[in-house]
């Protein structure tokens, strides 16, 4: 499991050498041909701020690299060893790695891909539009990813199972490698792909329509159905707990009247200030502590909740990837160039997906077992305290009505039977 991060370490490792020794030295071309169009204006920015944005991407794209192979590898160790399907979505996962890993190649590579004589260039045109086909299957990895949000929905909030789940599945890989394998086809038989800032993608003269078509388009629609998915199942675990809630605090009422009326029975006829005094004092205590041991235990709620938790998960990170770009994206169109940190943010995290994965996959496990530790060690501290608070309690008003005077006109009661 700890080898990923090994990767992690050795893949920074490498990037830092290469930038010292390669990197830092080599001259910053400006893409001003016709072969070599380039959307953003490198005027405003210095040397420093070019080279940022021209290396960021190859270590965010390599972390990329390392999560989405890490996953892979899982995947395809639990399948050789026969294990059952015990996570969701294992399928759905398993194709999102796949074109994220894919996708990242065509950012560590870089410019070196562009035709000789264009910038770093040391390839030629097919060695160009190779790297825009494999760029492109992001977009299949962002079509995999609003599946998987709605696979986690259809789990969670309408309860299908894994039959009716495979329809989900086979529907997300035909319309994913679909879509990417006929959109980059077709580019590359429009001549479409060509060298764009820090990779070969869609550019050049009236070839913007497509790409808002074969690029922003689908992952914007996937990123809002992803969305209303999360936001489904938000709705779904939050009315779950509201019921469990109130049905936990109910019984604990219930419980605590029963408590009340024997108490009452067995302190016998007590003066109505010392009665109302000491039925307040339990009852505020048991309600205090069983309304905590009932959110302490909705936390533990569920299978639901962590499945709810997992999928949430991996919708945010789709969605932090592509939110800069967005707005890169959308601050050109609307009036001028970004500002520096939009186009570098921007240019770290679009490829960054396969990283924030495994997070998701290797971490948030552990994460969400030491949550419920915790959550168990306090409950358990809770109903110690409350079992010794009733105790003590019960003990103090036996002392009291053995210490308690007896009631007016009782001992002329006992002269009577003695008299008798």
């Amino acid at each position: 499991m700890y080898w990923n991060y090994a990767c992690y370490v050795l893949v920074v490792y490498f990037w830092l050498s290469s930038y010292r020794g390669v990197v830092r030295y080599r001259p910053i071309y400006i893409h001003s041909s016709p072969q070599a169009i380039t959307s953003l204006t490198m005027a405003s920015l210095t040397e420093a701020q070019k080279e940022a944005i021209r290396s960021v991407p190859r270590l965010t794209a390599a972390l990329s690299i390392a999560g989405s192979g890490s996953i892979l590898c899982s995947i395809f160790r639990k399948v050789w060893k026969g294990e059952p399907e015990a996570s969701l979505g294992r399928s759905l996962l398993l194709g999102l790695s796949l074109a994220d890993f894919l996708s990242s190649l065509s950012y560590v590579v870089g410019d070196i891909a562009f035709p000789e004589g264009v910038g770093a260039g040391k390839g030629t045109q097919a060695t160009c539009n190779l790297q825009g086909f494999f760029c492109n299957l992001q977009v299949g990895a962002a079509i995999y990813s609003g599946f998987l949000a709605w696979y986690y929905c259809f789990f969670i909030r309408y309860h299908w199972r894994r039959p009716s789940l495979k329809y989900v599945e086979q529907a997300a890989h035909l319309l994913s490698w679909g879509f990417v394998l006929s959109t980059g086809c077709a580019s590359i038989a429009k001549h479409l792909y060509s060298p764009h800032w820090i990779r070969c993608y869609i550019a050049g003269p009236g070839s913007n329509p497509y790409f808002w078509g074969f690029f922003y388009a689908p992952i914007w629609l996937s990123m809002i159905c992803g969305s209303i998915a999360m936001f489904l199942i938000y709705l779904y675990v939050r009315n779950i707990e509201a019921r469990s809630l109130q049905h936990t605090f109910e019984r604990s009422a219930l419980h605590l009247q029963q408590i009340s009326i024997r108490n009452e029975v067995s302190a016998g006829v007590v003066s109505g200030v010392s009665s109302s005094v000491s039925n307040d004092l339990p009852t505020m205590i048991h309600l205090r502590e069983d309304f905590q041991r009932s959110r302490s235990t909705l936390s533990d709620l569920p299978k639901t909740q962590r499945v709810a938790n997992q999928g949430l998960s991996y919708t945010v990170a789709f969605i932090l990837c592509y939110t800069f770009p967005t707005t890169s994206r959308i601050w050109q169109t609307a009036c001028c160039d970004p500002p520096y940190p939009i186009r570098l943010l921007a240019t770290s995290f679009v490829g960054s997906q396969g990283f924030w994965n495994s997070m998701v996959y290797y971490v948030l496990p552990h994460l969400q077992n030491y949550w419920a530790r915790r959550q168990r060690k306090a409950a358990q501290v809770i109903r110690e305290e409350s079992s010794k608070d009733e105790v003590n309690w019960h003990s103090s008003a036996a002392a009291q009505e053995q210490h308690q005077p007896p009631p007016e006109g009782a001992h002329k009661i006992g002269q009577r039977e003695e008299a008798s």
